[in-house]
């Protein structure tokens, strides 16, 4: 098929859910199309990037340097942001105020620019972070954020997986890369396989989730608008599982397969129960496994399953040489300035791929921000647990999809980064966990026989 045609298709499919999607008829505000493209930005690639040869794809965006296009956009959409939050600053100041451990994290890590070796650029990358905070105020202080969150996370799924498919399959200079070693990798709208991945995982774990409780709640909807999402989310399930399986990305997958076990899960009510119980525990095992006993023959069957070898593709060796880096392990480098210059060569000149991160979320946190900035993390982990705990008393359905990312996202940070405050992980964790529904925070309701800790 002549590429030309296949847009012209794709782009008619674009149009055709768009429609479907607005017969739902969202309670969302002119405003939300501030973080929504905010969101398109980092879930797809810099602004800058499209304008680039293939010649100068990368497999990661912290590969890419800042550019005048990209921050002039990010400013506009910052200056934006501000201005929304400005009207809106009593909801804005709640929201502030319940998620303080947030706040102090976003602090900290200013502040850690004062000792870093690279200090504008971490002050850039810093900025940017806190403009992916602002954005998630403009959608926490909307009236009901609960349906921009998901209006923004469907929308985003209709272009960047639509388009992925687009430009793979037919325009494979935009969609297709090949590494220094030769190497092929497919990258789709994103800037690497495992930005493709990472992306699918939160897409595909939020259809599940969709498809799962529109079957709960089916006879509360017309037979026409349910059968209409019904086949908008299986159909955008098996895109996304087609780009899953062309990124590669075993922690995606792996992941992804964990969120919707935990989903199935969820519909026993003896499971519910004790949910949050469960949750600790599936961490705490997970983590103790993999951190604990590498070697270990249940590792050796789990990485096998997903087709990678014992040290977690080169990851653990990874892990060992950034620890021998650290200089000053309470304070760390500085916000992150650890990936850069003579440090960077040096660690090249050790391993081979050229990593430009640790693999491991926990680890470059503290390489990056040290045992304050662990310690700071934990705290807005805790935090968002607590939060959790008490959703799921009142709002289950709301509070099932938070602890499934809860979850994928501890995990996640065990093989990955996903810590960064500009990262696309980051930015979707906090809309979904920081969400609440109709602006109402969750309050454990009196009486209530539910098992929590």
């Amino acid at each position: 098929m002549p590429p030309y045609i296949a847009a012209s298709i794709v782009g008619l499919f674009i149009v055709s859910v768009f429609i479907i999607d607005s017969k739902r008829k969202p309670n969302v505000s002119y405003s939300h199309w501030i973080p929504f493209v905010w969101f398109l930005i980092v879930s797809s690639r810099p602004v800058a990037q499209w304008f680039y040869s293939a010649s100068d794809a990368v497999s990661d965006a912290s590969e890419v340097g800042s550019s005048p296009i990209d921050a002039t956009v990010l400013t506009i959409l910052i200056i934006l942001g501000l201005f929304i939050l400005s009207k809106r600053w009593g909801k804005c100041s709640q929201v502030l105020t319940n998620n303080i451990w947030l706040i102090l994290l976003v602090l900290y890590c200013f502040i850690s620019i004062s000792w870093s070796d690279y200090p504008s650029v971490s002050f850039k990358r810093w900025v940017r972070g806190l403009g992916t905070l602002i954005m998630v105020l403009v959608v926490m202080t909307e009236v009901c954020p609960f349906e921009t969150v998901r209006t923004m996370i469907r929308r985003s799924a209709f272009l960047t997986v639509s388009l992925s498919i687009l430009v793979i399959r037919y325009f494979r200079e935009i969609g297709v890369y090949y590494e220094s070693w030769g190497a092929r990798g497919f990258a789709g709208v994103t800037t690497g396989k495992n930005p493709l991945g990472r992306l699918c995982m939160i897409l595909g774990t939020y259809f599940a989730w969709e498809i799962f409780t529109n079957w709960k709640n089916k006879n509360h909807k017309s037979i026409t608008l349910y059968r209409s999402e019904l086949f908008v989310n299986i159909t955008f399930v098996i895109m996304i599982l087609w780009l899953l399986r062309k990124a590669d990305s075993a922690t995606s997958l792996g992941c992804l397969i964990i969120g919707i076990g935990v989903l199935l899960l969820l519909s026993y009510s003896s499971i519910r129960k004790n949910i949050t119980f469960i949750t600790v525990a599936l961490v705490l095992v997970v983590i103790i496994i993999l951190l604990l006993d590498l070697d270990s023959d249940f590792l050796g069957i789990f990485t096998k399953s997903m087709d990678r070898d014992l040290t977690l593709t080169g990851r653990t060796e990874i892990w060992k040489l950034c620890l021998k880096f650290v200089e000053n392990p309470l304070i760390g480098v500085g916000y992150d300035s650890f990936w850069l210059g003579e440090r960077l060569d040096l660690f090249w000149g050790k391993v081979e791929g050229h990593p430009v991160q640790a693999h491991n979320g926990y680890i470059d946190v503290y390489i990056q921000i040290g045992i304050i900035g662990l310690f700071a993390i934990a705290a807005v982990m805790i935090s968002i647990y607590n939060r959790i705990r008490k959703t799921l008393v009142n709002d289950f359905e709301l509070g099932s999809i938070q602890c499934i990312v809860f979850i994928q996202y501890l995990i996640y940070n065990i093989p990955e980064d996903a810590f960064k405050l500009h990262s696309l992980y980051w930015f979707s964790f906090l809309l979904i966990e920081l969400i609440v529904r109709n602006g109402v925070q969750p309050e454990v309701l009196e009486n209530q026989q539910v098992n929590v800790i």
